[in-house]
């Protein structure tokens, strides 16, 4: 599914994670940091740092290694994009409330307005070389 255009970016930031010894703690603290000095609403900010830690988690558990992260900034949305070396596309599945994990998407689909993944291109030859997996977080009203 591609990202549905959100409109005009505001604003955008990109955290490299390639040599990241924690990548997710390091992805969260960043996301915070990021959406604090865009004052993001709290009940967005919470939603984001979630999402940040499952799609992060997610890309080092199934498609190592994780490259970056970026956010972006629209009127209306908060984007959250992670991208990883992996050709293979994320489908969510029912969550097994027994396990330690598997509900990283299944999360994702009940905080996200919409979530999806894209092949990311090589410039040159625009050939695959890994997948971003990214959601759109809707700007809360609420503070």
């Amino acid at each position: 599914m591609r990202r549905p255009n959100v409109g005009m970016h505001i604003s955008a930031a990109e955290l490299d994670l390639r040599a990241a010894r924690r990548p997710p703690l390091q992805a969260r603290r960043w996301c915070m940091t990021v959406l604090e000095s865009w004052n993001i609403p709290t009940t967005t900010c919470d939603d984001a740092i979630l999402a940040t830690s499952e799609l992060v988690s997610n890309a080092i558990l199934h498609a190592p290694p994780v490259q970056h992260m970026r956010l972006v900034l629209t009127q209306s949305h908060v984007v959250l994009e992670v991208v990883d070396s992996s050709l293979e596309q994320p489908h969510a599945k029912p969550p097994d409330f027994a396990a330690e994990s598997g509900r990283g998407l299944f999360l994702i689909e009940r905080i996200a307005e919409r979530w999806g993944s894209d092949a990311v291109l090589d410039r040159f030859t625009q050939r695959p070389t890994g997948k971003v997996v990214w959601c759109l977080l809707r700007l809360s009203d609420l503070g």
